[in-house]
């Protein structure tokens, strides 16, 4: 089986004193940092469980929102990992969309309405990172993990 599982780390931090997440994709982990001056963590699972919804059920394209912030000096952003499926491949980058990229009637609860198309490289002409599993044998799953709180020194 292939798995897709996002996981709400309860209990540990970013530098910044940001909730983490972390994000599963067959062998592969990533860590991320989750912004919570624009949406709530409940907020983020709803987008979560919705995205890997419609995953499992054959989607052409999606995200999930790792994290999403409004600043009066960088306005909007979001981190999302995005998933492309061609054929019985489904394709997953880690992308940072910027407001200005994105189409006018910015809609969080549907962020399909503004994906990033699928590029393989960068303007630089570098690979992007993608990590790939096969649609046929996927399983995806949201959940919570408690975990032990740091002590500092």
């Amino acid at each position: 089986m292939a798995d897709v599982v996002l996981t709400l780390l309860e209990g540990q931090r970013s530098p910044y004193g940001d909730p983490m997440g972390e994000i599963r994709i067959d062998t592969s982990t990533e860590r991320f940092s989750i912004d919570t001056s624009y949406w709530s963590l409940e907020q983020y699972e709803t987008q979560w469980r919705s995205a890997l919804r419609q995953l499992s059920e054959g989607a052409s394209a999606g995200c999930v929102i790792a994290s999403i912030s409004y600043s009066s000096t960088a306005n909007l952003a979001a981190d999302l990992w995005v998933f492309y499926r061609e054929g019985e491949t489904v394709i997953f980058q880690n992308r940072l969309v910027l407001v200005p990229e994105m189409v006018p009637q910015f809609e969080p609860a549907s962020p399909e309405q503004w994906l990033p198309a699928r590029e393989q490289f960068s303007e630089e002409g570098q690979p992007i990172s993608e990590w790939m599993v096969d649609a046929r044998n996927l399983r995806t799953c949201v959940r919570r993990a408690a975990t032990a709180k740091v002590k500092g020194p």
